[in-house]
């Protein structure tokens, strides 16, 4: 599997992860998605359909 192939490629050299956000990046984007989300409207969020290419 490919999950399987990165796993075993990335173990053979590991790279430690660098956090690059602040948490109080992080926290003020938290907040704008909570406010967002509480803007929105039963029944607004309706499900379009696509129409077909030709």
């Amino acid at each position: 599997m490919a999950i399987e192939a990165f796993v075993a490629t990335w173990n053979r050299d590991p790279k430690p992860f660098i956090w690059q956000a602040r948490a109080e990046d992080i926290l003020a984007k938290i907040e704008r998605c909570r406010r967002r989300l509480e803007e929105i409207q039963p029944g607004c969020t309706v499900r379009r359909v696509r129409k077909k290419a030709a």
